[in-house]
């Protein structure tokens, strides 16, 4: 278990900082869920993606957090969201099933997806389930730490619309296709890998825009396809791993894009439209795949968590470079949600300003900011 002095608190890790207002977690995802019913989405709808959309805002996932809000209203707006779908679950074989999302919101049909595959898993050992003609669903990771809580190792991948390059490519080809894994831990939160297999999550070149900041070096490309550290000249991103080493995220890209279209009928990203794409007209035909373990069935589950934790106790102790410290997969969040937990959701001012404008849309109450 991680307590206080685990960590170094005051140590900055690889979160974006911004000029910000904070608000309480629980009156955020209040206030996501009320928006979205304001505009046709059924109170279950509402509830998962606020659900989703928020916890990520708590754990410093800046880039898939309610900034998402706003986008998702337009997409309602215009067609893209189907607030009014009728989602579907088959079991196709033994450990296999099928969501169809209906062009609603991947939020609900991703946690149903798991929640599915947790019930495959207890009568087989592991349960599959891919889901088609569903939409952006936030952060992936949210959806692995779903199933992990529940004490399953869980995988969850995601197709997304084209914003990375080909390795040594000139024009997007690849969506950012991320790539989550949970493992449950004793006595904490799971060990969670949730990774863009870009060079950054596409989100962050808009969560740049609004906040004035720059970019890194080498992570994007202005439309010519030369490098720029200017997020409002950026169109498309490199794959992980950069000028050189690209072709490792391509081929993870690849991986992904297989797995989210070859069992699910969705189309291939190059054709799917951007994600600031408000005037589709109609909902994407993006897919969703998750995998769920239940480990308990190789040595028992208290080995299971015994070896895990072990290994993340040990990976946390390696010495560290100067300034630096060392964690695990997902312990920068762990940490941000400790902070944000205690003073607030960091909200940037351009999303707090959209927020407050669709409240005053519907005339629906601001949530209250603190000091």
């Amino acid at each position: 278990m991680i307590a206080d002095d685990d960590w170094n608190k005051d140590w900055v890790c690889n979160m974006e900082t911004f000029e910000n207002v904070q608000i309480r977690h629980a009156a955020l995802e209040a206030f996501c869920s009320l928006v979205l019913q304001s505009h046709g989405a059924s109170e279950s709808a509402a509830a998962a993606c606020a659900r989703a959309l928020s916890e990520a805002s708590l754990r410093g996932v800046d880039t898939h957090g309610v900034r998402l809000l706003p986008l998702y209203v337009q997409w309602i707006k215009g067609g893209r969201l189907n607030t009014s779908a009728n989602i579907k679950y088959s079991k196709v074989a033994p450990g296999l099933g099928v969501v169809d999302a209906d062009g609603g919101f991947g939020h609900v049909a991703s946690y149903r997806a798991v929640n599915e595959a947790i019930v495959l898993a207890k009568e087989t050992g592991i349960g599959a389930v891919a889901v088609h003609r569903t939409s952006h669903h936030g952060a992936t990771g949210t959806y692995a730490l779903h199933g992990a809580s529940q004490g399953f190792v869980t995988f969850g991948f995601t197709q997304s619309g084209p914003g990375v390059v080909a390795h040594s490519g000139r024009e997007p080809f690849h969506g950012t296709n991320p790539i989550a894994f949970a493992v449950p831990l004793e006595r904490e939160e799971p060990v969670l890998l949730d990774t863009a297999t870009s060079s950054i999550p596409l989100n962050r070149i808009y969560l740049r825009r609004d906040t004035g900041t720059q970019l890194p070096e080498d992570v994007a490309v202005d439309q010519e396809g030369r490098m720029t550290t200017d997020p409002h000249r950026a169109v498309s991103l490199l794959p992980l791993g950069g000028v050189e080493y690209g072709y490792k995220g391509a081929g993870l890209a690849t991986m992904v894009e297989l797995l989210c279209t070859m069992f699910t009928g969705s189309a291939a990203a190059v054709t799917l439209p951007a994600l600031n794409d408000v005037s589709r007209g109609q909902p994407s035909p993006l897919g969703h795949f998750f995998l769920v373990l239940d480990g308990a069935r190789f040595r028992g589950m208290a080995p299971l968590l015994e070896v895990a934790s072990s290994l993340v106790t040990k990976l946390r102790a390696c010495e560290s470079v100067a300034g630096g410290q060392v964690m695990a997969p997902g312990d920068p969040e762990k940490l941000e949600k400790m902070r944000r937990s205690e003073t607030g959701v960091l909200v940037d001012r351009a999303t707090w300003l959209r927020l407050s404008e669709l409240a005053n849309e519907k005339a629906l109450p601001v949530p209250a900011t603190l000091a």
